[in-house]
């Protein structure tokens, strides 16, 4: 089995985070909540928290949990190809 160049690893990276970051913005507008509440029940500023929903840079773990919870839907959902919550 061969190795993928480093490029391609990269960009499916890159596309991930930024599939990620969609459904996380989608949703926190679903929800009706501003990036700068969002932010700071995370403990963060919001240009922190915009950076994350433009892509730019990928949430922890701890603090995706954290962000479902506030935004009541399943941490499954931010994750997914095909949320569930987010279809509606």
């Amino acid at each position: 089995m061969s190795k993928q160049p480093r490029s391609v690893v990269r960009l499916r990276y890159y596309a991930k985070r930024q599939a990620i970051a969609k459904r996380l913005r989608d949703a926190r507008k679903k929800s009706g909540q501003s990036q700068e509440t969002v932010a700071a029940i995370l403990g963060m500023d919001r240009v922190s928290y915009t950076r994350i929903e433009g892509g730019k840079y990928i949430m922890p773990s701890e603090m995706l949990v954290t962000v479902a919870t506030v935004l009541k839907i399943p941490v499954v959902d931010l994750l997914d190809e095909e949320p569930t919550a987010l279809a509606a």
